[in-house]
């Protein structure tokens, strides 16, 4: 935290893209994680909408560093390497195929983790953030 602002992991699912998660540790953050439970999911999920970096304001985007390249692992199973682009907005993910919920199970939970691989460096902050991630198809 910092002032009145804080940087903690609930703004990454607030549905406010001027609040944003930043990785906390000292550097990049390079290998730092941040893992989601996915609860009571009955079909299953096909992909994210991550928007990259601290998009309060073009000024706050261009000097925080931004996620360059993640690692998106399922239940401890790496499945996806996303490469996300030096923009501001949201980008989109989606995979052909739908990560399910399996045999007679009527709902099931996630463990969904996104490593950070590599960062666009910030003008200013080696702060890395990310102001939103959304799940699609969890139902």
């Amino acid at each position: 935290s910092q002032g009145a602002n804080n940087y903690n992991e609930k703004n990454l699912y607030d549905e406010d893209f001027k609040t944003s998660w930043v990785e906390g540790v000292k550097g990049y953050g390079i290998g730092e994680k941040i893992t989601f439970t996915l609860e009571d999911v009955t079909a299953g999920f096909m992909g994210i909408n991550i928007v990259n970096g601290y998009s309060k304001s073009p000024t706050a985007w261009k000097n925080n560093s931004r996620v360059k390249q993640l690692k998106l692992s399922v239940d401890g199973e790496p499945k996806f390497i996303l490469n996300l682009k030096d923009q501001m907005g949201t980008q989109y993910f989606d995979w052909a195929e739908v990560i399910n919920v399996d045999g007679d199970e009527m709902t099931r939970t996630f463990t969904v983790t996104l490593e950070i691989l590599d960062v666009y460096k910030g003008d200013k902050y080696d702060d890395t953030a990310i102001s939103e991630v959304l799940f699609l198809g969890c139902y």
